[in-house]
């Protein structure tokens, strides 16, 4: 038989693990086709138990997202520090769709919840169909989030059929026959975000409109390229941007979405930065980007040598 535990942080769920118990009873192979069974369901199906995002979404529990731009030994730190997601960005970094499936693999080994960030340039008029091609792929890699930047609510009505995709882990048999083909689906929908970024004019111009869109429950405003939209450049919090954000978290939560808006590169220390989240929070924000773990190793390293050596 399987023993499932849940695995406790202060008043966190950290986790779950499983035993198997070795009962004379039952046969090697009937203990390794019930072993499958578990471990097919926590890695193919992210869910509320499995899953941090996921969880604080549907509870309302704030998250924070770290930005990983290199090895999966980060994902597992930030796993292992309590952070509820990573975004690893193929937009802007050298990230290959292997080095995606093992950011992937990390993930679902500590706990934090993957977020993908597809390659896209909405600054450029019309949907760039491969876009979506590439939003599927990260999902079928098992990823529970997929962000894109998008220049317009039709793109993100485009993308957010990509929940109902079937395509999921495929080197993997997902289901045994087409009568479990629909418990499948379901589970696939239910375990999977589609992410709009908003950082073009065009997208934040029509935010109302993909707040609205069924099947969207988190929106990224991405606060780099906000701030120059609006006229003031990596103002994270000045007040022309903060009414902005603050009017996204009430349309959000009408149509039972949330925000996630991200801290800036202006942040001078660790302090300050777990200041803005908090503030950030308070306003409403639902998931705050803490920025990339290699620019937070810099920032370590640097202070480390400036009160060591000068």
């Amino acid at each position: 038989m399987i023993a499932v535990r849940r695995v406790f942080k202060g008043d966190d769920i950290d986790g779950y693990t499983f035993d198997l118990l070795c009962l004379p009873a039952i046969s090697t192979k009937l203990q390794l086709i019930l072993q499958f069974g578990f471990q097919r369901c926590f890695v193919l199906f992210p869910s509320e138990e499995t899953d941090r995002l996921l969880a604080n979404l549907k509870t309302g529990k704030p998250s924070l997202c770290a930005y990983v731009f290199s090895h999966p030994n980060m994902v597992e730190v930030a796993g292992i520090a309590g952070i509820d997601c990573f975004m690893a960005d193929m937009m802007f970094t050298a990230h290959d769709w292997d080095n995606i499936a093992n950011l992937v693999r990390a993930a679902r080994g500590t706990g934090i919840s993957p977020m993908i960030r597809v390659q896209s340039f909405p600054w450029a008029e019309g949907t760039d169909r491969r876009t979506i091609s590439d939003a599927a792929r990260a999902l079928a890699l098992g990823a529970t989030a997929v962000t894109v930047s998008v220049g317009s609510a039709q793109e993100v009505r485009d993308l957010v059929g990509l929940k109902d995709d079937w395509h999921r882990q495929i080197h993997l048999r997902r289901f045994w026959n087409a009568e479990e083909f629909p418990e499948y689906a379901a589970k696939t929908r239910a375990g999977t975000l589609v992410v709009p970024t908003v950082e073009s004019e065009g997208a934040l111009n029509e935010l109302d409109d993909i707040l609205a869109i069924d099947g969207i429950e988190l929106v990224w405003l991405a606060a780099g390229d906000v701030t120059k939209i609006l006229g003031v450049p990596f103002k994270y919090e000045d007040p022309k941007v903060m009414r902005v954000l603050e009017g996204a978290v009430k349309t959000a939560e009408q149509n039972g979405a949330a925000i996630m808006y991200n801290m800036g590169l202006d942040s001078p220390d660790f302090d300050s930065m777990a200041a803005a989240a908090k503030r950030l929070f308070n306003v409403g924000v639902r998931v705050v980007g803490l920025g990339a773990m290699e620019w937070h190793m810099q920032m370590a390293l640097e202070h480390i040598r400036k009160n060591s050596i000068g």
